[in-house]
């Protein structure tokens, strides 16, 4: 774009100093072409554009802030010439990629797992008049509202209510998942490898794999738990909840199989 002729009359005062940075920067080629214009000499006559963006004073140019503080504040940015090309469009997946600088993420998107344009009818319901999956003999229920089967793998979450009387493991620990509680109503002590929280309405706890926890409640108390990724965690609750007698032999291979370790 060529500057109007306000600009160029509002740039005199600095003409000397843009020749000069013309002249120290070099030429910029774009696409192996010179970006030429009217870079004010006064005379009328074309000087090649130094730099990308065009300097604000007259010439071809894409910088539309204006000025030669803006100008130079991006030369001060970019010693080395023009910054990262921007990608004119998003690429197939809709969004741009991990190598394209118009997006600064601190981390990136996983891949894509559905590959489609007009996407899909996949989604489905829970309702929470549904009966819950599991009751142990001390009121404790259990609802899988979705199962690592039903993600892919990719997690399980569960609704823990507790009966009248405080129950809950004890310390101990996962190695292959993790686990993350978000407490729903009333109070649910949890440890978090250090100290006994007692925790309300709204608190969360996230477990990373290896993280010492333990849980216990009462009085109804109601929290999610979530584990990622999905493990079969539908038997362990299962079996429990039936009250299975089994050895000490065992029932330490029950719980090593269901990756919980105990302190």
């Amino acid at each position: 774009m060529l500057a109007s002729p306000d600009q160029i009359s509002r740039s005199t005062a600095t003409n000397s100093t843009c020749r000069v940075a013309t002249t120290l920067l070099g030429v910029h080629r774009r696409g192996g072409a010179q970006i030429a214009g009217n870079h004010g000499s006064g005379d009328g006559s074309s000087s090649t554009i130094a730099a990308e963006p065009a300097h604000p004073c007259g010439g071809a140019t894409q910088w539309r802030r204006g000025g030669c503080a803006s100008w130079w504040s991006w030369r001060r940015r970019y010693p080395r010439g023009r910054p990262p090309a921007r990608p004119s469009r998003p690429s197939a997946s809709g969004r741009f990629g991990p190598g394209d600088a118009a997006v600064s993420l601190h981390r990136h998107y996983p891949p894509d797992l559905y590959r489609g344009s007009t996407g899909e009818v996949s989604a489905w319901t829970r309702r929470a008049d549904q009966a819950p999956d599991t009751t142990s003999a001390s009121g404790v229920t259990c609802e899988f509202l979705a199962t690592g089967d039903q993600t892919q793998g990719r997690f399980g979450l569960y609704r823990w209510t507790f009966g009248r009387e405080e129950s809950g493991p004890d310390a101990h620990f996962h190695r292959a998942i993790s686990e993350q509680f978000y407490v729903l109503s009333g109070e649910v002590r949890l440890f978090d490898g250090t100290t006994w929280l007692t925790a309300t309405t709204g608190d969360f706890l996230y477990v990373p794999e290896g993280g010492i926890h333990g849980f216990r409640g009462g009085d109804h108390a109601s929290m999610l738990l979530m584990f990622a990724p999905g493990g079969p965690r539908e038997d362990y609750f299962e079996t429990l909840a039936r009250g299975e007698q089994m050895s000490p032999e065992e029932r330490a291979e029950f719980m090593v199989r269901h990756d919980t370790y105990w302190l």
